[in-house]
């Protein structure tokens, strides 16, 4: 088999970070780590002259066509630079043709890196792109135009992520400062590109440790552990003959526990689209056609499930206030009401069944009750207040005997506590009513309470 694309698709959410994702690719095009960035409101980012210089591609949509005219910004003087302008379009021209609600995002496009796999050497282009949601997605685009047996296809690219590089090259743009070798020079894609071997193992052992090596690069940022995966197949084929046992030794990978239901899904019976909860797979003539709708699809995906993992993630350290907690519940309900994301029903179907292989009606139940009980867990701390409040406002000698002694001996208020005894046991005591003397008590130790319950105990709810 020939003329196929892989593309590996992971999705991070990133915390800890001093500057929104926005800025830190900035950074990263400054610092020549990417070539160049485009954002999906065709904005093209490049260094010219050591400064960022901003290009706009003034995109013009096709009536009643998926495409878009655009001006090619001088700045893309090299292939690899219009190829992947050419790319980005496609799928920024997808992402709003199918989509309702559209997600901003900032791509950078990293010079390929090299790597050998079971004795072949495989050229991967990454591209980073960074969400105003604090959510990285990667994808590593790999082409396989020549010709390959399936079986190879099936040891290198069926469980990719985990393969072991034999060796790996990288762009000195963002290879590590303790390189292994001196640089190489090549010619890719009408870019030169300075190339060092490093030693294949750690964070440079597959592409998952890279992953995690390329998030080093964000600087001061760390990777909460918050991950979602997936892989996309384009299979070339003009019969759309491809065996089943094939398709679902693609779909199974690494899950061992995986169920084979290689169902075609295609709505247009010029291809055959299969999906799972770890892959999606396209097979037919013209497969690679279908990139730009596959990606918006799979990106998707991962930033919804992305979503949902990071709430569960606030929910166990109760990082979410009551006025929160009431919104995300807001937001559950209304996906209950209306689930639709896109007015394609194929596209709504596709979405459908994916949540289906992922349980998303179960985690959303489940997120729901998590919230109904933080919800009720704040309303009985509320009243738990309320009920001290109206104890202590009823109980005069508690406030004067036990409560305020007890805070006095905390706070150390021993003259104020003095002076308002010597008031009340002196001659103008007979001028003030002592109820007015407990309620001033009363509010000093509740102003207290509030003092060191935020200074020290440090509940959030």
């Amino acid at each position: 088999m020939k003329n196929c694309e892989i593309i590996p698709n992971k999705g991070y959410y990133i915390s800890g970070v001093n500057k929104n994702l926005y800025d830190i690719a900035l950074d990263l095009i400054n610092n020549q780590v990417a070539v160049f960035g485009l954002d999906n409101t065709v904005k093209m980012y490049s260094i010219i002259n050591g400064k960022i210089k901003t290009s706009e591609l003034h995109p013009q949509k096709e009536y009643m066509k998926v495409e878009t005219k655009f001006e090619m910004p001088e700045e893309a003087n090299t292939l690899f630079k219009k190829v992947n302008i050419y790319n980005s379009m496609e799928l920024y021209t997808q992402e709003q043709e199918i989509w309702l609600d559209l997600n901003y995002h900032i791509d950078l496009f990293l010079l390929p890196f090299i790597v050998k796999i079971d004795n072949e050497d495989i050229l991967i282009y990454p591209i980073m792109k960074f969400y105003d949601s604090n959510i990285l997605i990667i994808n590593y685009n790999i082409y396989c135009y020549d010709f390959i047996k399936k079986k190879k296809f099936e040891r290198i690219f069926a469980d990719i992520n985990k393969k072991t590089f034999q060796r790996i090259s990288v762009p000195i743009n963002y290879a590590p400062k303790n390189k292994e070798s001196e640089a190489v020079e090549k010619i890719m894609d009408e870019e030169i590109v300075q190339y060092v071997e490093i030693k294949a193992e750690n964070e440079f052992s597959n592409l998952i440790y890279f992953s995690r090596y390329l998030i080093s690069l964000l600087g001061d940022s760390e990777w909460t552990g918050v991950f979602y995966g997936r892989c996309a197949y384009l299979l070339d084929s003009k019969e759309n003959n491809i065996e089943d046992k094939f398709i679902d030794t693609l779909l199974k990978g690494v899950k061992g526990d995986y169920v084979s239901e290689t169902k075609d899904y295609s709505y247009n019976k010029a291809f055959k689209k299969y999906y799972n909860e770890r892959a999606t797979i396209v097979v037919g003539k013209d497969a690679l056609n279908q990139k730009s709708l596959i990606q918006a699809v799979e990106e998707k995906m991962i930033l919804q499930t992305i979503y949902d993992t990071i709430v569960f993630y606030n929910l166990r350290r109760n990082k979410y206030t009551y006025k929160e907690l009431k919104s995300i519940y807001n937001n559950m309900l209304y996906y209950e009401i209306d689930k639709r994301v896109s007015n394609y029903g194929e596209i709504e179907n596709i979405l459908t069944i994916q949540h289906a292989f992922m349980n998303r009606e179960k985690r959303i139940e489940y997120l729901r009750t998590c919230i109904d009980e933080k919800i009720k867990e704040r309303e009985t701390y509320l009243q738990d207040k309320i009920s001290l409040f109206a104890l202590l406002l009823s109980a005069g000698p508690i406030v004067d005997y036990i409560f305020f002694p007890i805070i006095n001996n905390i706070l150390h208020i021993t003259e104020i506590y003095e002076y308002i005894i010597k008031l009340k046991n002196s001659c103008i005591g007979y001028w003030i009513n002592t109820d007015i003397l407990k309620m001033c008590c009363f509010i000093i130790s509740i102003i207290a309470i509030y003092f060191i319950h935020n200074k020290f105990i440090k509940r959030k709810l």
